[in-house]
Formats: C-alpha cells, sequence, structure tokens
C-alpha cells in the first residue's frame, strides 16, 4: 500500500516547483524589456507585474501537466483542462528554449521566435475555442450539476482556455 496521497485537488511540492519552472520560462520572455522597465510609472509596473505573472501561470503547464503524468494520480488525471493548458504552455517553452540556445534577443531579422510563438497560440487558441463551443452547446444551466471535485489544475486549465485573447496580446509584448 503505498504513502502518496490520491488527491486530486491538492498542490504538491513538485507542483509548486513545475510553477516556478514556468516562471523561469516567462522571465527569459521578458529580459528583453529589462531597459524599459527604468521608465515605468507604479501603474506600468502594476501592469507588467500582472503580464509577468499570468505569462508564469501560462508557461507552467507543460511542467505541472508531466508532474500530474509521472506522478501517482487518481485515474482521469490529466484531464482535457490539463491538456489545454499545456498546449498554451508549450509556444511559450519551445520559443523561451529556442531565444536561451541563440541567445539573442527578439529582433527584426529573427522571425523564427515569433513565428513558432504565434504559430503555437494559433493552434492552442483553436483548440480552445473548439472546446468551448463543444462544452457550451452540451451544457443545459437548468440541469446541469456543479462540478466541485475538479483539481485546481482543471480550474487553471479553464481559465487559460477561456481567456485564450490574453495570450495573443502576451505574444505581442514580448515581441513587440
Amino acid at each position: 500500500m503505498s504513502d502518496v496521497p490520491k488527491r486530486a485537488g491538492g498542490i504538491t511540492m513538485l507542483d509548486g516547483g513545475a510553477l516556478v519552472t514556468g516562471a523561469a520560462v516567462a522571465s527569459v520572455h521578458f529580459r528583453d524589456l529589462s531597459d524599459k522597465m527604468t521608465d515605468l510609472t507604479p501603474l506600468g509596473w502594476l501592469f507588467l507585474s500582472a503580464a509577468f505573472a499570468w505569462l508564469a501561470l501560462t508557461s507552467a503547464g507543460p511542467f505541472v501537466y508531466l508532474v500530474r503524468r509521472i506522478s501517482s494520480r487518481p485515474s482521469g488525471n490529466p484531464t482535457v483542462e490539463d491538456r489545454l493548458w499545456m498546449a498554451f504552455g508549450l509556444p511559450w517553452l519551445l520559443t523561451a528554449l529556442y531565444r536561451s540556445w541563440t541567445g539573442i534577443a527578439t529582433n527584426s531579422t529573427d522571425r523564427a521566435y515569433e513565428t513558432v510563438l504565434f504559430t503555437g497560440l494559433f493552434v492552442a487558441s483553436g483548440l480552445s475555442l473548439w472546446r468551448i463551443a463543444r462544452t457550451w452547446s452540451s451544457v443545459d444551466l437548468t440541469t446541469a450539476p456543479r462540478d466541485r471535485n475538479g483539481s485546481w489544475t482543471d480550474l487553471i486549465g479553464r481559465v487559460v482556455s477561456v481567456t485564450w485573447p490574453l495570450q495573443l496580446g502576451l505574444g505581442f509584448v514580448v515581441t513587440r
């Protein structure tokens, strides 16, 4: 008998490590903005902090998916929402790896960064819209029970998939 808890909803230390790794990915994307941060007002810092936090959360998707996939979780994990979170995080991860590997900032002659980022975000947005349309048409709000047993990753996956335009906006922020 295993001593590992079988709760689907709890955040583990590995999940926390995955979230921190997502923040590291986000820092690679925001590294080019450091010269523009000197002139920011408090409101600018607020917006920049919110954008960084959102990108860090999104970028953690593939890492949380991997942690939940290989850890002992109850059947049914990871869910569709976990996969959508991973789909939105993959373009950010791949382009951060590319940017770190090449060691160059985004410039007008390097279109691979922008192409991979926006292609991945458009594919993830399409998957998200497909999932939203499929779910929306099958929900009867008068008789549908509330799902209160979902894990925290389901909630974040739903929020990330519904707010897909923010991902495209963040893409424009980091590619200027």
